[in-house]
């Protein structure tokens, strides 16, 4: 199967959000070990902001229907792309993310996996009327929701590898070989750009692989699942975070700034966290799998 994305660039920027209301944790808040702590806790002692109330999200949609209808320069018609403005914040929401904390690789994942494989706006699928109404989505919380995002315009100019990427979308089971090779292209092409964390585990194992599904012991029970999805969703994003961290320490040359992300991901997996009753998350991951 063909890779359909541009080249990774040879030197790091910043895949973070941008601006007086960006997110500076960037959604980490809302990851934690959900059922351990009161919604309004820190067990991460981050001084965390408190998490956004969805609301925030319509009102948001409002505005920016009420700004597209001043424009003169929409060549569809507005509701088409707050349409799509508004799948993009519900997809966010679905990550447990805002706008506000939205980085390169949700955009990328939004584009590449979810909207071909899951929205239902099938007739409105035309590459060019997606990629135009989030570019209008983007402008518009340029101008007035002061958050920016400097890397979203090449990814929302690339017509082609959008096209690309919907034509060769299987359509079949998650196991099926076709579908798994189909998401393994986009996480070999985030990984290149040094937005994913490692799937090897310390001390072994692995964390999600792209298009598996997890494997978990006989014992299978919700929490076991909770523990496996919830540690990988609080890993990758804080894997984000610190890339901001050593990008700004001036180091942007991807394999050595791999290199430290994943000495701080492996002391991460094996410091007691916590949401575990002081247990590491890389034991916790392995006691679920073997439904203990």
């Amino acid at each position: 199967m063909k890779h359909p994305f541009s080249r990774p660039p040879e030197r790091l920027v910043s895949a973070a959000p941008q601006g007086t209301r960006s997110d500076p944790n960037l959604g980490l808040q809302r990851l934690v070990v959900r059922d351990t702590f009161e919604p309004d806790e820190d067990p991460c002692g981050l001084g965390l902001p408190e998490r956004r109330d969805g609301w925030e999200d319509v009102e948001l949609s409002l505005r920016f229907e009420r700004w597209l209808r001043r424009q003169q320069f929409a060549v569809h018609p507005h509701l088409t792309a707050v349409e799509w403005a508004e799948d993009f914040v519900n997809y966010l929401d679905e990550c447990l993310l805002t706008i506000y904390g939205c980085c390169e690789r949700d955009l990328r994942t939004y584009l590449y996996d979810y909207v071909p494989s899951e929205r239902p706006l099938r007739t409105q699928r035309r590459p060019h009327v997606v990629l135009s109404a989030l570019r209008q989505f983007f402008e518009y919380l340029s101008r007035h929701e002061e958050v920016y995002y400097p890397w979203a315009a090449g990814i929302l100019a690339d017509q082609a590898a959008l096209a690309r990427r919907w034509s060769t979308y299987p359509h079949g089971a998650l196991d099926d070989d076709r579908m798994i090779e189909w998401r393994r292209i986009l996480h070999d092409d985030l990984s290149a750009r040094v937005l994913l964390p490692d799937v090897a585990m310390a001390g072994g194992g692995e964390w999600l692989k792209p298009g598996i599904v997890p494997e978990i012991g006989d014992d299978e029970d919700e929490w076991a699942l909770s523990i496996l999805f919830t540690l990988h969703d609080e890993l990758s994003r804080r894997w984000l975070f610190w890339r901001e961290e050593v990008l700004a320490a001036g180091v942007t040359e991807p394999a050595r700034a791999r290199a430290v992300l994943l000495r701080r991901q492996r002391e991460w997996e094996t410091r007691p966290h916590p949401g575990l009753g002081g247990e590491a998350p890389a034991e916790a991951v392995r006691k679920a799998r073997k439904g203990k």
